[in-house]
C-alpha cells in the first residue's frame, strides 16, 4: 500500500493493520483519546457477579496507541482486572490485578504492550447498588492525586502532597495503612512486670479458645449511666469492637467473642458525658477468669495496656517506643520490648535501663517488622529498690496484607 502523500514518516508509524491488511479506520487520529465502549459500564453487579467474563469479552484492538486509563469505582470491595492479549480471545496473555477498595476511586493508567486490551472485573460477595468502569484508550502522561484524595496501596498516581506520609495514614487518605498509638502505666513495679495497670505480667494473651467477655466495676455507682466500648480480636484474629452497659458491681457479658482485648474506652457516662467512673472497671473471659484483658482505674475512662496483638491480615511495624520512670522514683529499671510471633517461643527484641531522669526512647527506622497475631508487651525485668511507677507509648503502623 502507498504511503499517502501529506503523512510524515513519524505520522506514518501511527497506521494500524487489520488482519486482513487493510488500514485501520484510525489512520489520522490514532493517538487521539477516545472513550472505549467496550470496556466502561454503569451498571451494578450481583455477589460475586463478573463482568466481561467471557473468552471474547471486550477485547480491543489498541496497537496503535500509547497507553490505557481504567477508572473503577464501587460501592463494595471487589478486584479489578487489566488484561492484554496476542489473539484478542480466550485466557489474557498478561494480566494485572487490582483490589477494589468499596468507596475508593481505583484509576490505574498501563503501557499498551500487546494488539488487544480489556477490562475484567469480579465483584465480592456483597452485591453493588452503584458500580463505574470507564476506560479511554490513548496516549497519557503521569497521573497525578490531589492533597484530599484517599490513595490505595497499589495506586500509580504521583501524589501531590507536602505533607508527611504518617500524617497521610493518620488521616485515613492511605487505603490499607493505619496508626496504632498504644500507651501503658504500673504504679507498683517492685520486679518482674508488664506495663499494664493489673498485678505482675499481662494475663491478655490466652493461648485457648475464644470466649464471651464480661466487665464489671468495683463501685455499685458505675451503673447504666456508663458505657464501656471494648476492642479486641475475634476467634480467627480479626479485629471487633462492641459496647457494653454497665450494672456496678454485677458482671456484664459481652455479646461477642474474643480471643483478645486490647483496649476498653467508657464513650458515655450520664447525660452531658462529662462523668468520670467511681470504681476500677476489669475486662475479663467468662468462663477462664484468669484472662483479664484490662483493668481500668477509677476516673482514667480509658485502659493503659502496654500490650497489643497484630490483627489477622495486616503487618505491624514497630515505629517509635518509650518508657519512663515518675520523677519522683529515685532507682533504676531494666526491661524490655517482648515479642511472641504465633506458634513460636516469646523473645526480647529490645533491652532497655530507665532511671529517674533517662527514660528510654527510640525511633526506629522502618520498624520492627510484626507478622499477624504476633503479642507484644514492654516489660520491666528488674528494680534497684522500692515501687516504681512505669509508663510506656509505642507507636505500630498496620499494614493490610
Amino acid at each position: 500500500m502507498p504511503l499517502p502523500n501529506n503523512i510524515n514518516d513519524r505520522e506514518y508509524q501511527k497506521f494500524i493493520l487489520d488482519q486482513n491488511g487493510n488500514v485501520s479506520v484510525r489512520m489520522q487520529d490514532s493517538y487521539k483519546p477516545y472513550l472505549d465502549s467496550s470496556n466502561s459500564t454503569t451498571t451494578a453487579l450481583g455477589a460475586a457477579g463478573t463482568y466481561n467474563a467471557g473468552a471474547s469479552d471486550g477485547w480491543v484492538d489498541v496497537s496503535g496507541y500509547i497507553s490505557v486509563v481504567t477508572a473503577c469505582l464501587a460501592d463494595q470491595n471487589g478486584t479489578l482486572y487489566m488484561e492484554f492479549s496476542d489473539t484478542g480471545s480466550g485466557s489474557a496473555d498478561s494480566s494485572l490485578t487490582y483490589a477494589v477498595t468499596a468507596n475508593i476511586n481505583e484509576v490505574h493508567k498501563l503501557t499498551i504492550t500487546r494488539q488487544y486490551y480489556r477490562t475484567r472485573y469480579l465483584n465480592g460477595s456483597v452485591a453493588q447498588s452503584s458500580f463505574e468502569i470507564t476506560t479511554i484508550i490513548g496516549d497519557f502522561g503521569t497521573l497525578t492525586a490531589p492533597l484530599n484524595l484517599s490513595l490505595g496501596q497499589d495506586a500509580d498516581a504521583m501524589a501531590v502532597r507536602t505533607i508527611e506520609g504518617e500524617q497521610d495514614i493518620a488521616e485515613g487518605k492511605r487505603s490499607g495503612y493505619s496508626i496504632v498509638n498504644k500507651f501503658g502505666s504500673n504504679a507498683s513495679v517492685t520486679g518482674l512486670a508488664d506495663v499494664w495497670d493489673g498485678t505482675g505480667t499481662y494475663t491478655g494473651f490466652p493461648t485457648g479458645s475464644a470466649e464471651l467477655v464480661t466487665v464489671v466495676s468495683s463501685a455499685a455507682g458505675d451503673d447504666s449511666d456508663f458505657e464501656v466500648t471494648i476492642y479486641g480480636l475475634d476467634a480467627s484474629g480479626n479485629v471487633q469492637s462492641e459496647a457494653i452497659t454497665l450494672n456496678g458491681t454485677t458482671k456484664v457479658d459481652s455479646v461477642n467473642t474474643y480471643t483478645r482485648v486490647y483496649r476498653g474506652v467508657i464513650t458515655a457516662s450520664g447525660t452531658s458525658n462529662t462523668e468520670f467512673t467511681a470504681g476500677t472497671i476489669t475486662c475479663q473471659h467468662k468462663t477462664t477468669t484468669a484472662n483479664i484483658f484490662f483493668v481500668m482505674p477509677a476516673s482514667a475512662n480509658q485502659s493503659r495496656v502496654g500490650c497489643y496483638t497484630i490483627p489477622l491480615g495486616y503487618t505491624g511495624y514497630l515505629r517509635h517506643l518509650d518508657v519512663q520512670m515518675a520523677k519522683s522514683n529515685n532507682a533504676t529499671a531494666t526491661g524490655g520490648l517482648w515479642i511472641r510471633n504465633t506458634g513460636a517461643p516469646p523473645r526480647v527484641t529490645r533491652n532497655f535501663t530507665i532511671g529517674q531522669t533517662s527514660p528510654y526512647v527510640v525511633a526506629i527506622y522502618g520498624g520492627i517488622s510484626l507478622p499477624a497475631l504476633t503479642d507484644i508487651a514492654v516489660r520491666i525485668l528488674t528494680v534497684s529498690a522500692g515501687t516504681l511507677q512505669v509508663t510506656t507509648n509505642f507507636d505500630i503502623v498496620l499494614v493490610k496484607d
